[in-house]
């Protein structure tokens, strides 16, 4: 419907009412042309816009009229209906039966034409355009080259008695699988109401498991974050451990080094002083008398760039940070030898 709508403007004429007379003018042209101005597409779609005209022309009557059953025998296609319901040869309870159908199988050109029908006034109409006497002529061409099969129905007699008995037996076969059907449906639905049954008495079974696997969830989570925590404070542990590692040794060189220095103090301070029975003690105060060469450990004048990593070697050894985890006088001790290491290294670089 949408492309014959758009064919000719079919679908505005209509809505707005204009130019309808001038549609009908163009179909019986296109109607009447031999296929040398128009294609095979354009007039196929003329013939269908005059018969929708033509059945919205005869809806009324078609949808008053009591339809009867009727047998189509052969392929059925939406222009074999139009023929039968348009053909004059066929009762109008047939050609109701027929249209039925054809609404049935193509609703929407159906909807069409109960919504043209409702809309038709005297303006133009296909029988007043002479479109119809063309239509009548067409069809009548249709069925001289492809006539029409005769409808089996009550009115027109009944069917022969080799295809009656054919169509009882195919009755009977049909009502055969319906009870088949029936059995097969009442079974199934047997089926469907036990398991429902059975669905019903393990629900608290299934709420009592989905209860039990979300604790055991929430077990599960509670022991990976106890075993993150284990090993959170084992890594802790060990990483304690190698500090307290570390910080002894660095105590045990420093303590080393602390005797080491004061051995070297002692033997200077017995060099400087002169010889008799007096008693040795290395005290910051005597390093701070002695003089820059013999507290730096030198022998001979050296220049800036020389106190300057000598400077650092003391530091390197007597800083306080490296008394991290010692009492608190060997930092003072620590701070008190810099304070004389750095003093010794002013007066060398002032000499």
């Amino acid at each position: 419907m949408r492309h014959l709508r758009r064919q000719l403007e079919y679908g505005r004429r209509v809505r707005r009412q204009q130019g309808l007379a001038e549609l009908y003018q163009w179909v019986g042209r296109i109607l009447l042309d031999d296929g040398a101005a128009y294609s095979l597409e354009e007039r196929a779609a003329a013939f269908e816009i005059a018969v929708l005209e033509r059945l919205a022309g005869l809806w009324p009557e078609l949808h008053l009229s009591s339809p009867l059953a009727a047998i189509v025998t052969g392929p059925v296609d939406r222009l074999l209906l139009y023929r039968q319901v348009l053909s004059d040869r066929y009762p109008l309870g047939v050609r109701a039966g027929l249209y039925q159908l054809l609404t049935s199988r193509y609703s929407q050109h159906g909807d069409w034409v109960e919504a043209r029908a409702a809309s038709l006034d005297e303006a133009a109409t296909l029988v007043d355009s002479g479109c119809d006497a063309l239509l009548q002529r067409f069809l009548g061409a249709l069925s001289t080259a492809e006539p029409l099969p005769e409808p089996l129905s009550a009115t027109l007699g009944s069917p022969p008695r080799g295809e009656a008995e054919g169509l009882q037996d195919e009755l009977r076969q049909r009502q055969a699988e319906a009870v088949e059907l029936r059995r097969e449906l009442e079974f199934a639905e047997d089926r469907a109401e036990r398991a429902h049954r059975r669905l019903r008495r393990l629900e608290p079974e299934l709420r009592q498991a989905r209860q039990e696997l979300r604790e055991a969830r929430q077990n599960e989570e509670r022991w990976r974050e106890e075993r993150r925590t284990r090993i959170e404070s084992l890594r802790q542990s060990t990483q304690s451990h190698r500090d307290l590692a570390r910080l002894q040794a660095d105590y045990t060189r420093l303590e080393q080094r602390l005797q080491r220095m004061a051995a070297r103090l002692a033997t200077a301070q017995q060099a400087a002083t002169p010889p008799g029975p007096t008693e040795l003690r290395v005290t910051v105060a005597a390093l701070r008398r002695l003089p820059p060469a013999q507290v730096l450990g030198l022998r001979e004048p050296v220049a800036a760039d020389q106190l300057g990593r000598i400077r650092r070697r003391f530091a390197a050894v007597f800083h306080p940070d490296r008394a991290t985890g010692l009492p608190g006088w060997v930092r003072r001790l620590c701070d008190e030898v810099l304070g004389v290491v750095n003093e010794a290294c002013d007066r060398a670089a002032s000499e």
